[in-house]
C-alpha cells in the first residue's frame, strides 16, 4: 500500500471520527435537554412529592414517559440518518427511508446487516453505535430511576 493510501485511509477515519464525535455530543446534549424539561413538566404538574401521585395517574405517567423518551429516541435517530443521508452518497440516491431505518439499526445496536455502509463511512456507524449505547443505558437508568421512586413512596406511604 502505497504511502498516499494510507493517509487518505487515515483522513478519511478521522473525518468520521470527528463526525461522529460531534453527532454523538449532539446526541448526549439532545437527550439530556430533553429528560430534563421532562423532569421539570412531571415537578410542575405533580409536585417534588412522588409519593402524592394519585395511583391510577401512576400508569399513565409511566407509560408517557415511556412514549416521550422514544420519541426523543427517534429524534435522536432522525439526526443521524439525515447526516448519512447527506455525506453518504449512496443513501443520497435513495429514499430517506432507507437511512433512517439504517439509522434505527444501528443506534440499537441491532445490526441487521442488511443494510451496510460502503467501507469509507463505516467507522462512523460504530461511532453511532455507541451514542445509542450510551442513551439507551440512560432511558433505562432513567426509567428505573422513576419506577424506583414511586414504588418506594408508594410503598412508604
Amino acid at each position: 500500500m502505497t504511502n498516499e493510501l494510507k493517509e487518505a485511509g487515515n483522513t478519511r477515519i478521522v473525518k468520521q471520527l470527528l463526525t461522529g464525535g460531534g453527532l454523538t455530543t449532539l446526541t448526549v446534549l439532545l437527550h439530556a435537554v430533553g429528560s430534563t424539561q421532562w423532569l421539570r413538566l412531571c415537578i410542575a404538574n405533580f409536585g417534588d412529592d412522588i409519593g402524592g401521585i394519585p395511583v391510577f395517574i401512576v400508569p399513565i405517567l409511566l407509560a408517557a414517559t415511556a412514549l416521550y423518551l422514544f420519541l426523543l429516541h427517534l429524534l435522536e435517530a432522525f439526526l443521524w440518518a439525515a447526516t448519512y443521508w447527506w455525506v453518504v452518497p449512496e443513501f443520497r440516491s435513495q429514499p430517506f427511508e432507507n437511512a433512517l431505518y439504517f439509522s434505527l439499526v444501528t443506534f440499537t445496536s441491532l445490526g441487521f446487516g442488511d443494510v451496510v455502509l460502503n467501507r469509507q463511512w463505516r467507522v462512523l456507524s460504530g461511532t453511532q453505535s455507541v451514542a445509542g449505547l450510551i442513551v439507551n443505558g440512560w432511558t433505562a437508568a432513567f426509567m428505573f430511576t422513576m419506577v424506583s421512586d414511586i414504588w418506594h413512596a408508594k410503598l412508604l406511604s
